[in-house]
């Protein structure tokens, strides 16, 4: 993908990605569910080729959609069944994952079926 990662120390956000530099930067001393979905979310942008703009609704659409596309990564739909079905709640399946809850919650939305129908 030709993108270069940069881990910093004290980084105000989780993660950033600057297109027009092909670079991300990852928010250094994170906990490793965290690090590996902000990692898989700026991977997203980057492939996406998302440009942050000044249109606040824009940028939600690429944050959902760069979730969604993380989550599309790094969950195995198998697997999150079988611990829906075995009752455990939305945090304990995101810690099985090790995935970030934001994450997790843009794949439900994703493999929904209302998202499906719409799509």
């Amino acid at each position: 993908m030709g993108v270069k990662v940069e881990f910093i120390e004290n980084l105000p956000e989780q993660g950033l990605y600057y297109h027009d530099e092909r670079r991300a930067e990852i928010r250094l001393g994170m906990p490793p569910d965290k690090e590996r979905s902000v990692l898989a979310h700026e991977a997203a942008h980057a492939e996406l080729g998302h440009v942050w703009t000044d249109i606040w609704c824009v940028n939600a659409k690429m944050e959902r959609t760069a979730n969604a596309m993380a989550g599309r990564r790094l969950i195995d739909y198998h697997e999150m069944i079988r611990l829906q079905r075995a009752g455990l709640d939305e945090k304990a399946i995101g810690e099985r994952l090790g995935v970030a809850r934001v994450i997790l919650r843009a794949y439900l939305w994703l493999s929904s079926p209302a998202w499906q129908l719409a799509a």
